[in-house]
């Protein structure tokens, strides 16, 4: 099941009678200030808080494909039940260990309210020492298996018309490429 993605904005605008600047100003100082719950700060957005309940598909086994077939790849995967699709990049995110900016939680501003590469912050998404992870080399968690390399989300990178966002858990990185390259897919439901 999906992560619930939170919106930490007011879902409808208050109307205010004119004249009424004093109680406008206090609505949007509480509205910017408080904590939304089931949010977290991620450097000058908010993120959805972790997902949690996914199953990962351990070990992978597509590597090379590109996004078309590894979307495809991953709705035909039948094992155990079936139900498996491309994670979310903040899906992936959730997997990266031992790289405080890009994980969950970091200042690497995408996620899946976020897809522009303006949410991209350079110092946090670009990860950490390749090769250098807490699991054998690899920026996620010990009990997963894999190539310690790029792995395809489902998310388009907003503005991109053919570009979408990845992981590479060899250094716990978030960035962008070209739907045509061949990188690994590791599945989720």
């Amino acid at each position: 099941m999906p992560p619930i993605l939170c919106r930490c904005y007011a879902a409808k605008q208050p109307e205010f009678a004119i004249g009424d600047t004093l109680k406008a100003l206090l609505m949007l100082f509480v509205l910017l200030l408080l904590p939304v719950p089931g949010c977290q700060r991620n450097g000058d957005v908010k993120a959805p808080a972790p997902p949690t309940n996914l199953i990962w598909q351990d070990p992978p086994t597509a590597y090379g494909l590109n996004w078309a077939e590894a979307k495809a790849h991953c709705a035909a995967l039948s094992d155990d039940g079936g139900g498996w699709r491309l994670p979310s990049i903040w899906e992936l995110r959730s997997l990266i260990r031992g790289c405080e900016g890009s994980g969950v939680g970091g200042t690497c501003g995408i996620f899946d309210g976020c897809l522009s590469s303006s949410c991209w912050k350079r110092d946090a998404c670009v990860g950490c020492a390749a090769g250098e992870g807490p699991a054998q080399g690899c920026y996620w968690p010990d009990e997963i298996h894999g190539d310690c390399g790029y792995y395809w989300s489902a998310s388009a990178a907003a503005g991109q018309t053919h570009d979408i966002w990845f992981v590479n858990f060899g250094a716990g990185a978030v960035n962008f490429g070209p739907v045509h390259a061949g990188i690994s897919t590791r599945c989720v439901r």
